[in-house]
């Protein structure tokens, strides 16, 4: 306040001043009645009166106190005694920012906010980026003819959470019409290098972030490995604990009739701080950033919710009204998705970004409205 700053002495001589000179002030409409405005004047130099402002202002400041003081049934004392105490068994100030270099400061900034100076921002590369059947299996599938019921229809578009254990089928939209004897998988990250001699144009990527393993065993990455149609159902996905982009492709084959189905890839995207919660106005907050392929289009999202609730799942607390459900694109707040409850169920939530289309990811906010409720997961599917 203004008061904070004035000059004591300044405030005593304005004080003085008011009791001999009357400053002008405005002339009220319809009457010959001039109202007398403390501090101000049209025929007086202003500073002369400033002070007053100031006055008025401490004296202002004062009165809420001792209002504020008032309204404390057990008013604090505080002494020099209490003071000194006070400093001697201060508590330190825990700001774990203040801990970190300003690399980390910024990495947080763009992890959570999805903003540089250049604007909206994500990590990950664009589908174009996506791997082609001759770079992940060669010409091993060139003899044998399409079949697309042989087609598992995996989702293209998945954000996880890190350390987080998914079974392969999570990700399946739609089971092959006939069943496969046996589908190729192979597991990729999706950073590109340059191998072989300095003027070889050759690429391969780089290790994925997440693994696959079959019954507890890890498969190698980066080799494409042929497993019967009921192994390919017992496969995990294990996501990696730090940011990434990997690429998930399979090929269904049936040999017997030496015919395939079509290549599948799904970017799975990992977002390393996972499920955010914090406590305001009393009130749980959970928050999901899920990102995906850079300057995809994303006119539809489906939320897979696990955590605990109060009439079973999480839809039926959403249509009870002990939760509330926001869903934004990723850098652009403004831009909300509308939620279609009547086409949801169980922990499950479909929404819809309409004609303004969404891009490079979503932020969920979840906030519960009674205390039992708790979220520990968040998966979306991009559609």
């Amino acid at each position: 306040m203004v008061s904070d700053v004035r000059n004591f002495s300044a405030i005593t001589l304005a004080n003085s001043l008011n009791q001999y000179l009357q400053p002008v002030g405005f002339s009220q409409l319809g009457s010959n009645k001039t109202i007398n405005v403390p501090g101000f004047s049209t025929s007086t130099a202003l500073n002369l009166f400033e002070p007053n402002i100031a006055r008025i202002d401490m004296e202002g400041s004062l009165l809420t106190q001792r209002m504020l003081q008032r309204l404390d049934p057990k008013p604090e004392r505080v002494d020099a005694r209490t003071v000194q105490s006070r400093f001697r068994n201060r508590e330190p100030i825990v700001n774990t920012q203040l801990r970190t270099t300003p690399e980390k400061v910024f990495a947080y900034l763009e992890s959570r906010f999805g903003f540089s100076s250049s604007g909206p921002i994500t990590p990950f590369a664009t589908t174009s980026n996506r791997p082609t059947e001759a770079e992940l299996f060669g010409t091993s599938f060139s003899g044998q003819t399409l079949d697309t019921n042989l087609t598992i229809s995996n989702n293209t578009r998945v954000a996880v959470s890190g350390e987080t254990t998914f079974n392969v089928t999570d990700f399946q939209a739609a089971a092959a019409t006939t069943t496969p004897e046996f589908v190729v998988v192979r597991l990729d990250g999706s950073e590109r290098r340059s191998v072989g001699e300095a003027d070889d144009d050759t690429e391969e990527f780089d290790p994925p972030g997440g693994a696959l393993f079959l019954n507890g065993v890890e498969l190698e990455s980066g080799v494409a490995h042929t497993l019967s149609f009921a192994d390919y159902q017992q496969l995990t996905y294990e996501s990696g604990k730090n940011a990434a982009l990997d690429y998930l492709s399979t090929v269904a084959l049936d040999q017997t009739n030496n015919t395939r189905g079509e290549l599948i890839t799904t970017a799975l995207t990992t977002t390393s701080g996972g499920v955010e919660s914090r406590t305001r106005d009393g009130l749980e907050r959970f928050e999901f950033i899920g990102k995906t392929e850079a300057n995809a289009f994303i006119p539809r999202v489906t939320i897979d919710v696990e955590g605990t609730f109060v009439n079973g799942d999480f839809i039926s607390d959403l249509n009870a009204g002990l939760i509330e459900v926001t869903i934004s694109e990723f850098g652009k707040d403004g831009n909300k998705a509308q939620k279609l409850t009547d086409q949801s169920s169980g922990n499950s939530l479909d929404a819809t970004f309409g004609n303004k289309l969404a891009s490079n990811g979503i932020v969920l906010n979840v906030v519960a409205l009674d205390p039992s409720i708790d979220i520990s997961d968040v998966r979306v599917t991009f559609g």
